[in-house]
Formats: structure tokens, sequence, C-alpha cells
């Protein structure tokens, strides 16, 4: 559970690099530039309001729509009429290109912001206008396109949902730490403690006095039995008894003795 909750956590680099990074050693992280681009169906006209979100856009504009033998006519709310021609076919739909209006192809027109441009059918048996794909090609910048927006939404969502799951491992995280609680004082425990202060004239003697205690005291151990596994000789074996036996008391004795002390203040 642990490990899981890192991993949420971790997921935060990869949401604020998708979020906050544009570029990295100058190559764009996504294709395209963000134009905010949008479409809605346009009353009482039947066609088509196109809108951008990136303030004034010189460009130009294709949009994949039904052939129509009709044609179709586009104006900018703000400065009137514009271009459109048919630049490609693509089965039962055409290309439609959207210029300023003069003679030449591909003329980028000024999109101001917060104007509408506005897209009807010459058709008015037709008026509704299905729009299947768009590209904007903007001046000086890389083109945006349907499915370069697409992909952008994708990844801000995968953005978000990291994000979120990064959250949740923080307070998962946070709320393991707060549920922890401190483990409960023993009897057994202060023995431990002291063993574990217990010193020998060197580090093999100090680790074979620990071990004596802890079969003697935590494991229950006769004395006897805790020293015959130690490679000394009887009498050496007693005098490494003694001394763990006696250095023992006396740190139990003084830890008793100021238990007692606190005990009284009460």
């Amino acid at each position: 559970m642990k490990i899981l909750r890192r991993l949420l956590i971790t997921l935060a680099v990869p949401a604020v690099a998708l979020l906050g990074l544009k570029e990295i050693g100058g190559t764009p992280l996504l294709k395209g530039t963000d134009t905010g681009f949008s479409w809605r169906n346009a009353s009482p006209s039947g066609g088509l309001a196109l809108s951008n979100e990136s303030g004034n856009l010189t460009c130009w504009i294709e949009l994949k729509i039904p052939i129509s033998s009709a044609g179709y006519t586009a104006s900018l709310s703000t400065t009137g009429p514009l271009r459109t021609y048919t630049s490609s076919l693509d089965g039962p739909d055409q290309w439609l290109a959207i210029v300023t209006p003069s003679a030449r192809p591909q003329d980028m027109f000024l999109w101001p912001a917060g104007a509408t441009l506005i897209l009807v059918s010459a058709d008015p048996a037709k008026p509704g206008i299905p729009l299947h794909d768009w590209r904007v090609f903007i001046n000086d910048k890389q083109p945006d396109s349907q499915s370069d927006a697409k992909r952008r939404k994708q990844v801000f969502i995968v953005a978000i949902v990291c994000l979120a799951l990064s959250i949740i491992g923080g307070i998962l995280e946070a709320w393991d730490r707060i549920q922890t609680k401190t483990a409960p004082i023993t009897a057994q425990g202060c023995i431990e403690a002291l063993i574990q202060n217990v010193t020998g004239t060197d580090k093999l003697e100090t680790e074979r006095m620990r071990t004596i205690l802890t079969n003697v005291l935590i494991k229950g151990m006769k004395a006897a039995d805790a020293l015959r596994s130690i490679p000394l000789t009887p009498i050496e074996r007693q005098a490494l008894w003694f001394a763990t036996r006696s250095q023992f008391r006396a740190m139990l004795t003084v830890l008793i003795s100021d238990l007692f002390t606190y005990l009284g203040r009460l």
C-alpha cells in the first residue's frame, strides 16, 4: 500500500510537465498552434458560426464540408465578406478555403479578437452545414487542425487524471501518517532497550553479552543453555555471565529507582 501511494504521488511529475511545458529543447511537445478554434450552428441562417480564442489571427482557413453546387459565402462580423473556393475534393466532401477577398489563393485575412466568422450555404434547401474537419493556417506559426485539437484535449485529460491521482496519493500518505500511532511502551520494550546499552571490552564481547541477555530475558532460556553456545571455556563463560549480569542488573536498578522517583511526584 505504501509503494502504491508513493507511485501515485510521483504522477505529479508528468502531470505538471504536460500542463506546464510547451516544448523541450526547442521541440514542441504537441503539434500545432492552439487557436481555440470552435464552431456552432448559426441562427437564423442555419450556417456555421466560427470563432477563435487566441486573439487577433492573421490566417486562412480550410473546412471539410459537403460539396454544394450552389456554393458557400463567408463573412466576418466586424469587417465583412471573405472569399471562398474549393481547394480540393475528398469523396463526397470538399475542402473549402476561406481567404481574404482577393484573387490570390491562400491569401491570409485578419481575424480580429472576438469576431465571428459566418459561413452560409447558398443552397436554401440545405441550410445546415455539417463540419467534418478543419485546418487553420497561421502567419509565422504552425497550423492548427481538428486532429491537433483532439490530441491536445486527450493530453490535457491524461494530465488532469495524473494530477488527481497524485493528489489522492498525497492525501492517503498524509492520512496514513496521521493515523500511525506510536508503539506502546511495554516492560519488554524497556528490557530490549537496556540490552542494547550493554557493552563489553570489544565488539565481539558486546555482541555475546547482548545475545546472552536476549536469550535469557526475552526468549526465557536458562543461563546455562544460553552460555553453552558461546565458544569459550567454562570458566570464561562464567566470567562473561557474571560481567553481563552485573552490568545489566546495575542498569536495571538505576532505571527502577528513577521510575519510583517519577512515581513519587504524582
